[in-house]
């Protein structure tokens, strides 16, 4: 199983349907868990079910998307992979310190709603990668 623990709620209702149509198509190859929390606080909590944590940070290693692929294939062998987005004052680094990869989308910054769509698409490109569909060029 794939979680996404995020801060936040998605507002933007053109931000919400772009996620919810990716959130469908990953939902055809595993199955993806959201995690909507008010703040930070609860994050300890929310994590407590385990798995391999990837915290997203601007300052993290980046990725390309085979590599994501191949980490996602690697790490979900042993448990859930659990994706964990900050709100606009990020994250503790007491969460950061529980992750097993500090990951950047990019060298530029963006909303943690934005990151949270742009995410579910990465992981839907990742898993299209693993079972060798055409969506991934």
């Amino acid at each position: 199983m794939i979680r996404i623990i995020a801060v936040g709620r998605l507002k933007d209702p053109n931000l919400r349907a772009a996620f919810e149509d990716y959130h469908r198509r990953i939902q055809r190859f595993a199955r993806l868990e959201v995690a909507e929390l008010r703040d930070e606080g609860g994050m300890a909590r929310a994590l407590e079910r385990g798995g391999t944590v990837v915290v997203l940070d601007r300052a993290g290693t980046a990725l390309s998307s085979q590599e994501l692929a191949e980490f996602i294939k690697e790490k979900s062998l042993s448990g859930d992979v659990v994706f964990v987005i900050g709100g606009p004052d990020g994250l503790p680094e007491e969460v950061k310190a529980r992750a097993e990869l500090l990951m950047s989308l990019s060298r530029m910054t963006f909303t943690s709603q934005m990151a949270r769509v742009i995410l579910a698409e990465q992981i839907y490109r990742a898993l299209t990668i693993i079972r060798g569909v055409g969506y991934h060029r």
